[in-house]
């Protein structure tokens, strides 16, 4: 039995069409994807996309978006971790807010993030959901 290797790394131009695949395996829409390539984390195992999600800056606030795990990995806790990182790297950066576009929230897993406030907004930035926990 061969014993699946996980690395994840920063996005890469040459990621683009692996990526698209999965989110669009995943339900999920493409828009801004290519000129944000760079801002996703990107999962493989055994050299194949699993994972991907990504964390576009926007000086005071970041948008966490386009989480996706190809079926067969969902329950490694890629999404979670993927996300963690992200919310991570959100904080280093010094963001006063952090924004998930509707719909990802469940997929994203972000309930058990101490001392962060999320607000989910829908496609035209209004907020519908604000949760923070300690």
């Amino acid at each position: 039995m061969k014993v699946p290797v996980l690395t994840v790394a920063e996005g890469r131009p040459s990621d683009l069409d692996e990526v698209l695949a999965l989110l669009a395996a995943s339900g999920l829409g493409a828009d801004g994807v290519p000129e944000h390539i760079t801002d996703f984390l990107v999962a493989r195992s055994n050299g194949r996309v699993v994972g991907a999600a990504a964390l576009e800056d926007y000086s005071v606030a970041g948008l966490l978006r386009s989480v996706a795990v190809a079926p067969d990995r969902r329950d490694w806790g890629l999404g979670r971790y993927l996300t963690h990182a992200l919310i991570e790297r959100s904080r280093r950066r010094g963001h006063a807010a952090l924004y998930l576009l509707r719909g990802a929230a469940s997929r994203a897993g972000l309930g058990a993030v101490p001392g962060r406030i999320v607000q989910v907004v829908d496609h035209y930035g209004v907020g519908i959901r604000q949760w923070r926990v300690d």
